[in-house]
């Protein structure tokens, strides 16, 4: 096919097989104005000719109004273009890529910027030299913030390499590796990123360029923090935070590692060090790095018996962050802010969720949009809303995977499986997948994991493991549910000892709200039941379901219902009734694990219909 275009390019006249190799240099597609510049003729005569090739069948001309290329000439096929431009000699290529890049140059448009710097690349590839390379790289560092800017993460890593390639060692080499990081990061390639910031770091390092070293390690320790390894992210930042030398980098890398602390559980050292990074924050008129201090600071202050507080701090900086658009700290924020609502009970971190989302989906950012889709999904599942959870989790296919949603994603999935089976193959895998993740950097990841060995304890009717391991669950977060498994289980084992023991462990609970309001009532009802106070135990057992119906998602309604029936028998009649309505959802949302986990406490058509 080559051989037959090549012998019909030979049959043009030699002006149109030089207009046509003219073209090739532009590209499959092109315009006149382009190639106008590349051949140095008006346009006058040019258009004429351009005709007459379209006549002949080597282009076409795009007139449709709907298309995005209308008004521009394209090679009929791209083998036709393929051939013209091999049979330019290499300094005939370098030169007509040069006359492009410089004439879009001289447009001064950044929308050229990635066209400059690919006709650079081309003309260095045609004919390398050092002054070319030079060139070269400047465009495509000046394509690769354009396109960071419009948040087309692998494009950057695409130029950035290239650019690095041309680069000796020095500090356009590190700012370019920070440019690579930093969209690798966006598109959680922590792998490249990692590889990209800590080299830019150790040039940093050893030129000891203080601004870029804090600069360089705040990236560095925030890429450790999204991959939930807190321990990590200090030991990177730690030894370069100076809040003495009152640098505008010193602000940006002490809100990093006051979150770092945060995730650490080392609360002290968090609100000490954010404190520092949000005054010499105002002192610079940083908005973002204010923005993401604000958050850890309201989050903070809600576990340290500063609940009201803390959320009127985190729900301002949430508003401040969206008013300067700072997509990704909101994003944060809105996370947290879920997290800490809970402390009014898991009903009400829907919606919160449901914005992020939004949020995420909004400003483009894969961070908030992974993080979000999991924390709904686990929502949905725990309102019985199964298909809409698994069709939240196959919305979308990533190529690289949040650390934290991918762990949250495959719980949902297993806990589904279970809940719908019932089959103890699912609540095995559950447990082994629990247990994967006791050895986790991440305090709260722990904590969530050994959470859901108690939960699959109680599943599985092993009372007294459920206890246990509900109470060696760290009280880390309001988000934790460990309190109430170990007083159902003790309830459960009909133990008075091993209630007090587990009424203990719930008096611990640091957590202002209704939440707490609901541990004060099951601990009520379990001492009343205990001292055989028996209405007493009724009027708790009632009271705290209503609170649940309030503020808990559908799984633990249903769960509380049967534990109250469980626990007081069919004879009473309120415990009877609850019965009867939690077994009615079971059916109606096809919770089948559940007629095994409480078939103690099922109605008696229960028993009649599954045995």
């Amino acid at each position: 096919l080559h051989s037959v275009v090549a012998a019909r390019l030979d049959r043009l006249p030699p002006e149109d097989r030089s207009l046509i190799q003219d073209a090739s240099v532009l590209g499959q597609s092109f315009t006149a104005d382009g190639l106008a510049v590349v051949c140095r003729l008006d346009r006058g005569g040019l258009d004429e000719r351009l005709s007459d090739l379209v006549h002949k069948e080597l282009l076409e001309f795009e007139s449709d109004p709907r298309s995005p290329e209308r008004g521009q000439y394209r090679f009929i096929q791209s083998v036709i273009r393929e051939v013209a431009y091999s049979r330019l000699a290499k300094p005939e290529r370098r030169d007509r890529h040069l006359r492009v890049a410089e004439y879009y140059e001289t447009l001064e448009d950044i929308e050229f910027s990635a066209l400059v710097a690919s006709h650079y690349v081309d003309a260095y590839a045609a004919h390398p030299d050092d002054a070319l390379a030079n060139k070269t790289r400047a465009a495509l560092t000046s394509a690769a913030e354009r396109a960071a800017g419009l948040h087309s993460y692998e494009q950057v890593l695409s130029l950035c390499r290239r650019a690095i390639d041309l680069t000796d060692d020095g500090s356009d080499l590190a700012s370019l590796r920070m440019l690579a990081a930093r969209a690798a990061f966006g598109q959680l390639d922590y792998e490249t990123a990692i590889t990209q910031a800590e080299t830019a770091l150790g040039w940093y390092l050893d030129q000891g360029v203080s601004d870029q070293v804090a600069d360089t390690a705040t990236l560095v320790g925030t890429i450790y923090i999204d991959r939930s390894e807190p321990a990590t992210a200090i030991s990177h930042m730690e030894p370069h935070f100076d809040p003495a030398s009152r640098g505008s980098a010193q602000a940006g890398l002490g809100a990093a590692l006051a979150r770092a602390f945060f995730l650490n559980s080392d609360l002290e050292r968090s609100l000490d060090t954010v404190e520092s990074a949000l005054e010499i924050a105002e002192a610079h008129a940083e908005p973002a790095v204010l923005a993401d201090a604000l958050i850890t600071k309201g989050s903070i202050l809600t576990y340290v018996g500063r609940p009201r507080e803390g959320l009127f701090v985190l729900r301002g900086a949430v508003g401040f962050a969206e008013d300067n658009d700072l997509g990704f700290t909101a994003g944060r924020g809105l996370n947290n802010l879920a997290v800490f609502e809970t402390a009014d009970g898991r009903l009400r971190t829907g919606p919160t969720m449901r914005r992020g989302l939004e949020l995420g989906i909004r400003v483009g950012d894969e961070h908030t949009i992974q993080r979000f889709r999991a924390n709904l999904a686990h929502w949905l599942l725990e309102m019985g809303r199964f298909d809409e959870a698994l069709e939240l989790m196959d919305v979308q296919e990533y190529e690289h995977l949040l650390r934290f949603a991918k762990d949250v994603v495959e719980e949902n999935r297993l806990l589904i499986e279970w809940i719908r089976s019932g089959s103890a193959e699912a609540l095995e895998a559950i447990r082994m997948h629990a247990a994967e993740l006791l050895e986790h950097e991440d305090p709260q990841v722990r904590a969530r994991a050994r959470q859901m060995l108690a939960s699959c304890a109680l599943m599985g009717r092993d009372y007294a493991t459920a206890l246990d391991t509900a109470l060696e669950v760290d009280l880390i977060g309001p988000w934790l549910v460990a309190p109430e498994i170990a007083l159902s289980a003790a309830l459960l084992l009909d133990d008075a000892a091993e209630f007090a023991r587990a009424s203990a462990k719930a008096a611990e609970w640091p957590y202002i709200g209704k939440a707490q309001e609901a541990l004060d009532l099951l601990r009520a009802a379990g001492d009343a039941y205990f001292a055989g106070g028996n209405s007493e135990a009724v009027a708790a057992f009632t009271t705290w379901i209503r609170l649940q119906e309030e503020i808990s998602p559908l799984d633990t309604v249903i769960r509380s219902k049967l534990l109250f029936a469980t626990v007081m028998g069919h004879e009473v009649p309120e415990a009877l009734d609850a019965a009867e309505a939690a077994y009615a959802t079971i059916i109606e949302i096809g919770a089948v694990s559940m007629l095994n986990t409480w078939r103690d406490g099922l109605p008696p058509q229960a028993i009649e219909a599954t045995g």
